[in-house]
């Protein structure tokens, strides 16, 4: 993938990532529907940015990854709202919401950088060879960076049943590795593959993947029916040069 956002502060969050593939394959589910949250403040941020289109690719790439990636996903409507938000222009794309669908299940989407609480979710549901809805919901760095919760449960006679859960929100993290547990293990693994040629936990992107990625990305952008721009700084700016590696997240 090109970045799978699923790699959690200890190693049960990706096995459990890691497993949830093939049972999706052995267990024959298949997706039913599908709803991702992507967003976070980068309002007035230093950095230069393309607009949202950064953003919403985590969860499109990581519904495209539990579910084998074998089916297209198609963009069937986009909505956007742009702002001057960023240094990068008067009118970025800063928000879109988008209907999709992945195979035969529709999938919605909302991504933002101007949401002002950061939200990392994916709710999924499955229905298995018998006919019986499987439920997977995955919160991500949530109230801090590396804080997840990874759950997939069915309902059976009125109860929920537990099929696995991972809960990484008490677990301590080092300070020197805090708020970059993510990009340090795909750091990691990028140069052990380069050293030799230890194969990497999630596969790296291939050319193939990564030209139909900045489609996809280049289809929202272009269909989205845009409102906007909206105003932040109508007298101008002054950068602000964050120091709280949370909202930099």
């Amino acid at each position: 993938m090109v970045f799978l956002s699923g790699y959690g502060s200890n190693d049960a969050t990706l096995q459990c990532l890691l497993r949830l593939l093939p049972d999706v394959h052995e267990h024959e589910l298949g997706l039913v529907r599908a709803h991702l949250t992507w967003g976070k403040d980068r309002i007035n941020d230093h950095r230069p940015t393309v607009g949202v289109t950064s953003e919403v690719i985590h969860s499109l790439d990581l519904v495209r990854y539990v579910t084998g990636g074998d089916e297209p996903l198609k963009v069937r409507d986009a909505l956007g709202v742009t702002s001057d938000f960023s240094i990068s222009g008067p009118d970025v794309l800063d928000s879109v919401a988008l209907s999709a669908t992945l195979g035969e299940a529709p999938v919605t989407v909302y991504s933002s950088f101007t949401n002002i609480v950061r939200q990392r979710t994916v709710d999924l549901a499955f229905r298995d060879r018998r006919g019986q809805l499987v439920y997977a919901s995955c919160v991500y760095d949530t109230p801090v960076w590396d804080a997840d919760h990874l759950r997939v449960w069915r309902r059976e006679d009125g109860q929920e049943h537990t099929l696995c859960e991972v809960d990484t929100r008490d677990v301590q993290v080092p300070d020197a590795q805090r708020a970059v547990v993510k990009l340090r293990r795909l750091a990691l693994d990028v140069v052990r593959h380069v050293a030799d040629g230890t194969p990497p936990r999630v596969p790296f992107a291939g050319l193939a993947e990564s030209v139909g990625t900045q489609r996809l990305l280049n289809d929202i952008e272009t269909a989205a029916r845009i409102t906007g721009p909206a105003r932040y700084f109508p007298q101008g700016r002054t950068p602000v040069t964050e120091v709280d590696w949370e909202r930099l997240g």
